[in-house]
């Protein structure tokens, strides 16, 4: 796209497509869609309505929301006019929500006041009541009583289009300014704030347009959370960013994919390897539904051979992976489009810039073999932990690097196979253990469906692993087998000295494991 390098946020991409394609549909969920030029006119209303409300650059507002369009149009209308969107997941417990909202201290809250037969709209009254920045609080779902909570606006009041074509856009964005406040899973202790700005968005899509080329236009099913880089950055601003389409979802129903797939005709889909298994084990799933993907994608833990397999037959035969992070604002590498299926499963691809280095715990560039940590270039990361000058310090190296704790292997072509977090590394008698390889080991196992492996305190080896097994549908498996595979494949002191024989594991709104929740019921 020769214009990238005009767009300075993401809701640039939007102006431009509005005007050089207009008709074409540009957000869609299973309420309403809209094509380019609508979702400007109501980006422009909303935008305007906004700064009514006193809400201009620099000023924070919350957004309790699951993946919609009406969600999406706020981040736009904040993106145009310099405000900051900072997203509350509708999944998150209310200390999770109070934890984001008393440190960023937003100026205005919006959000659903109904779903899953939870009320939020008691929640949203005890934020406001023990936050005192709050000025501002709008429904987006339904018109809210006084009786119920006091002085609330409707979001669909906002968005009055009578002016289609008069509104001025706003002032050009400002590239290093903060366009997203994203607090981070907290893997390694409280979630803490990340600042990401324009200008780390707009790289990142802008790679992705680069890595990712597709015969048409995107079109992506999005049901991540839009606090989550995943869901705000890779799916919905590479979308906005290649003129096509996010095609949002409130909820994750394994067994709707492949008609949402086939009736909208998504040619990209991104997910973690355990969403991918949910629709594989889903009743009715039908392979054929998925045959005009062109790329199928998947980060966030590794893939299992078979799965890689069972995607490559079942669309226009691209399979890809990456890494990224929060702190990154998304994606820092992209595996190729044709590497054999036996590195593949073990890889994250590779840095196709200078953004990326791999260094030792002395600080030394890893050779060919040798494991160390994934390090960034400061520029396009993120600015910094909200209101953590202290954490933001720690998080970079002296020479400007950004420290993730993740941990790779530099393989001979190039390519770096993840080996895990260091916070997950842990030494059994004296013996370093990395999760993901022994993960990998016991899904290789068919009759395993998902697997987590944690270290735990133990008198004689200090630490030893720990095994929580999700098995495939209708499979028998044992304790005692799992450690017979296991014995069989790797050395003594990395098999678990525990195996948990789960129905279900707790996962992270992006997909992932909750580690977190796993090593607390071990205490």
């Amino acid at each position: 796209m020769d214009s990238q390098a005009k767009q300075n946020a993401i809701v640039d991409f939007v102006f431009e497509h509005a005007a050089a394609t207009p008709d074409r549909l540009a957000i869609a969920s299973e309420y309403d869609a809209f094509t380019y030029d609508e979702l400007k006119e109501r980006v422009l209303a909303v935008a305007d309505r906004l700064m009514a409300m006193e809400i201009g650059p620099g000023d924070i507002v919350a957004v309790l929301a699951p993946p919609r369009t009406d969600a999406y149009t706020l981040f736009l209308a904040l993106n145009s006019i310099g405000a900051i969107w900072l997203s509350l997941n509708n999944k998150f417990r209310y200390p999770e929500m109070e934890h984001t909202v008393a440190g960023a201290r937003p100026k205005a809250m919006f959000f659903i006041s109904e779903m899953g037969g939870r009320n939020y709209v008691d929640e949203v009254r005890k934020l406001a009541e023990s936050t005192d920045s709050i000025r501002h609080l709008c429904s987006l779902d339904r018109e809210i009583d006084d009786s119920e909570l006091a002085a609330v606006g409707y979001f669909p009041d906002m968005v009055d289009t009578g002016m289609a074509g008069e509104r001025a856009e706003p002032p050009p964005r400002d590239a290093a300014a903060v366009a997203a406040i994203i607090y981070t899973s907290g893997s390694t202790g409280r979630p803490k704030g990340c600042m990401l700005p324009n200008r780390s968005m707009v790289q990142r899509v802008s790679v992705q347009i680069d890595e990712y080329p597709l015969a048409w236009p995107p079109s992506i099913y999005v049901p991540f959370p839009l606090n989550h880089v995943g869901g705000l950055v890779l799916m919905s601003g590479f979308a906005m960013a290649s003129g096509g389409t996010a095609h949002f979802r409130e909820k994750f129903a394994p067994g709707d994919v492949g008609a949402i797939v086939e009736t909208h005709g998504i040619n990209f889909i991104a997910l973690p390897p355990t969403m991918y298994r949910m629709i594989f084990d889903a009743d009715g799933f039908d392979a054929g539904r998925f045959k005009d993907v062109e790329i199928f994608f998947w980060s966030g833990a590794r893939m299992p051979k078979p799965m890689i397999e069972q995607l490559r037959g079942m669309g226009k035969g691209q399979v890809r992976t990456n890494y990224g992070a929060t702190e990154l604002c998304s994606s820092l590498t992209c595996s190729d489009p044709d590497l054999d299926l036996d590195t593949l499963a073990i890889t994250i691809g590779r840095s196709r810039s200078d953004e990326l280095r791999v260094v030792d715990k002395d600080g030394k560039v890893c050779r060919v073999g040798e494991i160390g940590e994934i390090q960034a270039r400061r520029e396009f990361c993120m600015a910094g932990y909200l209101n953590n000058p202290e954490a933001t310090a720690a998080a970079y190296t002296e020479d400007g690097w950004l420290k993730t704790g993740d941990l790779v292997q530099v393989l001979p072509d190039g390519n770096l196979s993840f080996i895990g977090r260091n916070s997950d590394m842990y030494k059994s008698g004296g013996e370093n253990v990395y999760p993901a390889e022994i993960e990998e080991c016991i899904e290789a196992n068919p009759k395993v469906n998902l697997v987590a492996v944690i270290g735990v305190a133990d008198d004689l080896y200090d630490e030893v692993g720990r095994a929580y097994i999700m098995t495939s549908p209708d499979a028998d498996l044992s304790p005692e087998e799992m450690k017979t595979w296991c014995a069989e494949r790797l050395a003594n002191y990395k098999i678990p000295k525990r195996f948990d024989i789960c129905s279900e594991l707790p996962l992270l709104a992006n997909g992932k494991v909750d580690k977190v929740t796993l090593r607390k019921a071990a205490d």
